[in-house]
């Protein structure tokens, strides 16, 4: 490529000027009506059609670099002309007829560009394509045929670029729309947020799949342009997304989660279906996946109000943490796992720390039902996942000398009936605040759900065949006792407290006769 730069470079950047002297020539033609407009397009097709058969002789006259640059000149100018007919307000021209010739002339260059590796031909053309709608504007009524026009370029373009390698291509590319893309938001300023919106997302895809595409045929994974090239896509969508967004009052962080969710499934797919080694060539999709995705959650509730924000958040990392661990699972990588149970943790505190903030909302006209709330959903989802790390830590084969598998279980799992605890709380909390119940005390019913609570513990111990567990449910035995009879019990009698008592007596003389069975089966 660089001798080619280098032998080429002055005659390229001679059809560079002639070319763009045919596009301002063409210009000036429509501002002051010079010819009909058939005429103009006629004038183009000739002119273009010609330049591509002078080319082509010089071509088998074997004078390869300059024949490729007269013809792609030629294709240039037709590209233009179509341009012009699509853009123009005064032809007809159809988007069925605009998608049509366009993919037609793409193909016919991609065909010479494949078949007789004509590599000058192609960059010519195209650079000439991408320069025709910075010089002849379309209207902002024809900004669908310019997004036709540019969407079967580039499609083109970078499918070439893969089938060829000729990494210059994607370049030229993505530097022209995000050029061109610029220049026409800045032009039209629009009142509306889906349209933009749509197009920078297809520039988005598009280019991100032909990366996939291409990082797929490559044997070695290692960072390179193909990388580099996907960080400034991901930068100018997110960029475009946010600026567009919040121009009309529409969460920011939607782009960043959906790039975040793409680059996840991408990098699972690939890493499970091709290459199967934790690199960071091969696993750059993975890498950039949870960088952008905790970058996204982590504002994502911005415009929520009521705790609903918290919600939102921790359930995200919920999946985010889960996928950790399967990944780590399936790839056998033990401090992969271990880094999501460090992750769970610091959700677990984090959640801890909030989940008094989160308001009810009433579901199908009742007040509050427990259990049933998004609140809930989330300390159930934070404690099903937290047993089933400790579930696995007892099951699996992978070992480490960070920390033995047994302890490591149970501190998932203790940590799991902490979680548990704070879903009775807040549970019974929220309920006596709802209905603003006075049969009971709210203080004293949240003592007999912690006796209750130590009872759970007393038979997962049992169940766990796990001393352990018996002096955690022992530990909240003892706070909740304390609790009772240094604040519960104080003030004046009442047959409230003669009840409750009764009660949690009852119920600690069950966890007595759960904890001699133990010491039985011993």
């Amino acid at each position: 490529m660089k001798d080619l730069i280098k032998n080429n470079w002055i005659n390229g950047l001679g059809i560079l000027f002639i070319f763009t002297a045919f596009l301002y020539f063409l210009k000036i033609a429509i501002d002051y009506g010079w010819f009909p407009p058939e005429v103009r397009a006629a004038s183009g097709l000739m002119i273009g059609t010609s330049s591509l058969f002078v080319g082509f002789k010089l071509y088998r006259k074997n004078q390869k670099p300059f024949s490729e640059i007269v013809s792609g000149l030629g294709i240039a100018i037709i590209y233009a002309t179509l341009a012009y007919v699509s853009f123009s307000e005064t032809i007809l021209w159809s988007h069925n007829a605009m998608l049509i010739s366009t993919i037609a002339l793409s193909a016919f260059s991609s065909y010479f560009a494949v078949k007789l590796n004509m590599r000058i031909l192609y960059i010519t053309s195209t650079v000439g394509a991408l320069i025709t709608p910075l010089v002849l504007k379309a209207s902002d009524t024809q900004d669908l045929m310019l997004f036709i026009y540019l969407l079967v370029i580039n499609i083109s373009v970078l499918y070439i670029s893969v089938i060829k390698k000729w990494h210059e291509l994607k370049i030229i590319s993505f530097v022209s729309s995000v050029l061109i893309y610029t220049t026409y938001y800045i032009l039209f300023d629009p009142i509306q947020w889906g349209r933009p919106f749509f197009y920078i997302s297809s520039f988005f895809l598009v280019y991100t799949i032909s990366s996939v595409i291409e990082s797929w045929k490559i044997e070695k994974n290692e960072i390179g342009l193909n990388q580099y090239l996907d960080l400034m896509n991901t930068i100018n969508f997110v960029f475009w997304s946010n600026f567009i967004l919040n121009q009309f009052d529409i969460p920011h962080t939607l782009p960043m989660i959906i790039v975040g969710i793409i680059f996840l499934s991408i990098g699972s797919l690939k890493y499970f279906l091709k290459d199967k080694k934790i690199e960071l060539g091969n696993c750059s999709y993975l890498f950039f996946g949870i960088i952008v995705m905790a970058i996204g959650c982590s504002d994502s509730g911005l415009l929520l109000t009521n705790g609903i924000n918290y919600v939102v958040n921790t359930a995200i990392w919920l999946i985010l943490i889960s996928t950790l661990f399967i990944f780590g699972k399936k790839t056998n990588k033990f401090p992969v796992i271990l880094s999501a149970y460090g992750s769970f943790l610091i959700l677990v505190i984090y959640w801890y720390s909030v989940a008094w903030n989160v308001e009810w909302l009433p579901v199908f006209g009742i007040k509050y039902i427990p259990f049933l709330n998004l609140g809930a959903f989330i300390w159930m989802g934070l404690a099903f996942l937290g047993f089933y790390f400790s579930k696995y830590e007892t099951n699996h084969e992978l070992t480490t000398s960070y920390i033995d598998k047994k302890t490591l279980s149970t501190l998932l799992a203790t940590l799991s009936h902490l979680i548990v605890g704070g879903l009775l709380t807040i549970q019974i909390v929220n309920l006596w605040t709802a209905y603003e119940i006075r049969f009971i005390k709210l203080h004293l019913a949240v003592s007999i759900c912690w006796i209750i609570y130590a009872l759970t513990i007393y038979l997962w111990s049992n169940y766990a065949n796990n001393k352990i567990f018996k002096y955690v449910g022992g530990a909240v035995l003892g706070i909740t006792s304390l609790k009772i009879f240094i604040f519960d019990l104080s003030g004046s009698a009442t047959f409230q407290k003669v009840i409750f008592l009764a009660i949690a007596g009852g119920l600690i003389l069950l966890i007595g006769k759960v904890n001699r069975k133990q010491i039985i089966k011993k």
